[in-house]
């Protein structure tokens, strides 16, 4: 089952297994270089992904056994390659990073190394280590807000709190995000924070030097400091990884990284400590070619298999059509729209479809409030900002708060009752602009309880 099942969307289950292929697919521009003599002594880093048997995760005993399932067979199909470039180190400066997130590799060497690597015949795709940069979200005076912002009260989060007494707030639920950092002293933010991990500068207290990620984490797990309530489930534990640099890029390398952590924070498989969701406000780039030789929609099939939900902001590319980024156009992506406080979806909100070599895909999924969006920022500060990086913490937020409800739902029966309880805004059903509809936090309760609140 994958996570569009319920809605008849069985199209990415293609994605679960890659097909045969006689050689690797190579990116043009990297092609370009390898079979130039002339740049052989260039360096350059490059992420190599391997193929992958049909594995199914009911093929395991437990979440434990699929993981090592994951491992060993990253161990059987990069064997060749780690020998070679293990016997070429005496030779060049060569750097390698393993994931068995995805099963792929990240390799700077000379490109006469990566010529003689990409011989290897479990290669599946040989990518450039993509550049990711956020896209800064516009910063708007905000909608008037008493009790609560305009966003959560659209998603009908204070009758939610009314109807159950205040007792779901996600408490007990670990979220994962990808950003910034975070303020982790912010008042509103204290005390939400149990992991954190800083891939551009190695720091282990947390901070944000950018305000991007506080204000992603206030919407998902904020309190009401201010007065104003401003995250979706303040109960939520908050386990947060660092992936963009203060000016908002992040490398490809450093990403699978972040997501192979988030898989597994503490390296054993035994112990389950990874987050039931990861919100990853950010993305860039187009669909193109096969999703399965794509490095990071490898890594998303890995998560959902893994028991974690996988929220990516959709893009502030539109209104125009085709404009969904990756890794929220991947086929098991829940790729999040923005609308505003009229319900209407914003001009910038990124639209399908995805257009794949061998699949097209309605996306986005679903939508959530995303302009003028009240949050808070470092420095005990708040800030209003407009993007589909606004939209994607209250989705992820709301998550929580449905496994909380029901703690041994699965992340695809989470993604089909947010879809199935969502608000419609356009034509019946899903479409390309605002997916199944905006987030309605009682409907997808009540759906996933199959009762009434």
């Amino acid at each position: 089952m994958n996570i569009f099942t319920s809605f008849g969307l069985s199209v990415a289950t293609a994605f679960v297994a890659i097909s045969a292929q006689a050689a690797p697919d190579i990116d043009p521009s990297l092609a370009r270089i390898l079979n130039s003599p002339q740049e052989s002594n260039r360096s350059m880093t490059v992420i190599v992904t391997y193929k992958n048997p049909p594995q199914r995760r009911e093929q395991f005993s437990s979440r434990g056994a699929y993981q090592r399932g994951l491992m060993r067979t990253a161990d059987l199909s990069q064997a060749q390659s780690l020998k070679l470039l293990q016997n070429q180190r005496r030779e060049a400066r060569i750097v390698y990073k393993r994931f068995w997130l995805g099963n792929s590799m990240a390799v700077t060497a000379p490109a006469s190394v990566i010529r003689q690597l990409v011989q290897d015949e479990q290669i599946a795709s040989v990518r450039p280590n993509r550049i990711y940069r956020l896209v800064r979200p516009a910063q708007e005076a905000p909608p008037s807000a008493e009790k609560f912002t305009y966003g959560l009260t659209k998603i009908r989060l204070p009758e939610l709190q009314q109807k159950t007494q205040g007792t779901l707030d996600g408490r007990g639920v670990r979220v994962g995000i990808l950003d910034t950092g975070i303020d982790a002293s912010h008042p509103d933010l204290k005390g939400r924070t149990i992991l954190f991990k800083d891939f551009i500068s190695g720091r282990t207290t947390p901070y944000d030097d950018n305000n991007h990620g506080t204000h992603v984490a206030g919407t998902i797990a904020g309190g009401n400091h201010s007065g104003t309530a401003i995250g979706v489930a303040p109960g939520a534990q908050l386990i947060v990884g660092k992936i963009f640099s203060a000016s908002g890029s992040a490398n490809e390398d450093d990403i699978l990284s972040a997501m192979q952590w988030m898989a597994d924070p503490d390296g054993n498989p035994d112990t389950n400590d990874a987050p039931r969701l990861v919100s990853n406000s950010w993305g860039g780039g187009r669909a193109s070619g096969d999703p399965a030789n794509e490095p990071n929609c490898k890594a998303v099939d890995a998560w959902v298999k893994l028991g974690i939900l996988p929220v990516f902001a959709a893009g502030n590319e539109g209104p125009s059509a085709k404009t969904v980024g990756l890794p929220a156009a991947c086929p098991l992506a829940l790729a999040v729209g923005a609308t505003d406080e009229n319900d209407n979806i914003a001009r910038f909100s990124s639209r399908g479809p995805v257009v794949w070599s061998n699949i097209t895909l309605i996306k986005p999924e679903i939508s959530a409030p995303g302009a003028r969006v009240l949050s808070s920022v470092p420095g005990g500060d708040y800030k209003s900002y407009s993007g589909t990086s606004m939209a994607t913490p209250h989705v992820a937020g709301l998550a929580a708060l449905m496994f909380q409800a029901n703690p041994q739902a699965r992340s695809e029966t989470i993604a089909q009752k947010l879809m199935q309880g969502a608000t419609d805004l356009g034509p019946a059903g899903q479409d390309n602009d605002s997916g199944w509809g905006r987030i309605d936090a009682m409907n997808s309760l009540q759906f996933l309880l199959n009762r009434a609140l």
